[in-house]
């Protein structure tokens, strides 16, 4: 058999092996403790402690997560001393988690239900989103990031400040924060099924301020802002 026909017969079988390796990178995302450790590590990176804590499993059981998805090259380690901290490997797979929100939006019954109810759609405003950073950027309304500080240095949104949502508790925080209340306040916490802002804008509400929700992740809201070295055909993937 020539070189040339030999390569024709192995066609079949490479394009199985390209099959099955898509297919195994596609399961990744099949688990649900794995599509919340990707919503959380798209905030900023994480050892397998933190991990477990914030997705509510067991080390053990985190670190088999991690693992799976380390192998599939979806996310990576870097160690420091004894310390392993596991990041998104690539912005692409950032793209196919907003991607996989939308889709399962219009295609996966009471989906959209769900999401409604973490957000609270009466507390969400109807105005544009480009309209409401464009008064951002004008200084006529605030944006603000309820999430922790580590998460706000890691992935920060242009012209937001970050109010962590422990600093909500009660009324007399609030007024210690001296926030304006003539002036709007959007608020934004981890995406779409994260809760922080949503309780954060109800007591908001409750003491009298113009406050509305964001269902955003700081990833869709940076490429929308124009933040720095994010794409513009990046964003027109997954709007």
């Amino acid at each position: 058999m020539t070189t040339k026909l030999k390569k024709l017969n192995d066609k079949p079988s490479a394009r199985q092996s390209a099959y099955d390796t898509l297919s195994r990178l596609a399961t990744a995302f099949s688990s649900p403790a794995r599509l919340k450790i990707i919503q959380i590590l798209s905030q900023s990176g994480r050892n397998v402690e933190e991990v477990a804590k914030l997705i509510g499993e067991s080390t053990a059981n985190a670190s088999q997560h991690l693992q799976r998805l380390s192998r599939e090259g979806i996310v990576t380690g870097t160690r420091r001393g004894t310390v392993k901290t596991y990041s998104i490997s690539d912005p692409k797979v950032l793209i196919i988690w907003e991607a996989l929100q939308d889709l399962g939006d219009k295609l996966s019954p009471g989906l959209k239900e769900r999401e409604d109810y973490l957000t609270d759609f009466s507390l969400i405003s109807q105005d544009p989103l480009d309209k409401i950073l464009k008064r951002v950027r004008k200084g006529d309304a605030l944006l603000i990031d309820v999430r922790e500080e580590q998460e706000f240095l890691a992935s920060s949104v242009a012209g937001a400040q970050n109010i962590p949502v422990l600093k909500f508790k009660t009324s007399s925080d609030l007024k210690k924060l001296h926030l304006p209340k003539k002036k709007p306040m959007y608020l934004f916490c981890r995406g779409r099924f994260c809760s922080m802002a949503t309780t954060v804008v109800a007591l908001l509400r409750q003491e009298g301020y113009d406050a509305y929700r964001l269902v955003e992740s700081p990833y869709r809201l940076r490429l929308i802002s124009g933040g720095k070295g994010e794409s513009k055909s990046i964003a027109k993937l997954i709007l």
